[in-house]
């Protein structure tokens, strides 16, 4: 076994060792050190620290999915394919329940659509709000 294979067949434990604990990112210096601990150098792990596996989302830190990847191609096998997360249906939105107010609720007769969780607001919530903002209506 060529030195190369070995050093590619213990990156692929190491980055299976994170695929299988969870990892999605995974810190470089993280993923050098394990190397070390494995009796690999940190210019072992130039091989699949590519800047395709960068993670857009966090600086220093490489995607677990696309080091598999780059391992399983450097080999010679086909790539790992990632599981995507699986697809919710999004939730059937009802639609917005009609309110009716009357002159004994504060407000004249009207239909409004509420959205879920909106609360239809009245003149004296309004008077409230620009009491507080130290405004006031006039009542002309």
């Amino acid at each position: 076994m060529a030195k190369n294979t070995k050093t590619l067949l213990t990156l692929k434990t190491i980055v299976e060792s994170l695929d299988k604990d969870g990892y999605v990112n995974v810190k470089r210096s993280y993923l050098i050190g394990k190397a070390n601990l494995s009796g690999l150098i940190e210019k072992d792990t130039y091989v699949i620290l590519k800047p395709s596996a960068k993670s857009p989302a966090h600086r220093g830190h490489y995607v677990v999915a696309e080091l598999l990847n780059i391992v399983n191609i450097a080999l010679g096998k086909p790539a790992h394919k990632a599981s995507a997360p699986a697809v919710k249906a999004p939730a059937a939105k009802s639609a917005p329940e009609e309110i009716t107010f009357d002159e004994k609720d504060g407000g004249p007769n009207l239909k409004v659509q509420a959205a879920w969780g909106e609360i239809a607001y009245t003149d004296d919530d309004i008077a409230d709000e620009l009491s507080l903002m130290g405004t006031y209506t006039s009542s002309i």
